[in-house]
């Protein structure tokens, strides 16, 4: 028998919960599962997923905001360029 906690293994019903609780919690449940849950990959998985869609989720509109303001910022301050 596997003995393994990093195997292949179904997941039970409790690393399912979990790793759709890292979902709806967004940042508490992955950074816990990262701090005390590493042994269930499954479950690992699913916490670094979560907290890369999120991470995603932030950087994405926050350069998109930026990039705006600066054509914004550049189009009145010399606007021989546009």
């Amino acid at each position: 028998m596997d003995t393994n906690p990093l195997s292949l293994a179904k997941p039970g019903i409790g690393s399912r919960i979990v790793a759709l609780l890292a979902y709806v919690v967004v940042l508490i449940v992955p950074l816990l599962v990262l701090l005390f849950g590493r042994k269930q990959r499954f479950v690992l998985f699913h916490a670094c997923q979560s907290l890369g869609i999120t991470l995603v989720a932030i950087v994405v509109p926050l350069l998109w905001f930026m990039i705006g303001w600066l054509f914004t910022f550049f189009s009145v301050q010399v606007p021989l360029l546009y």
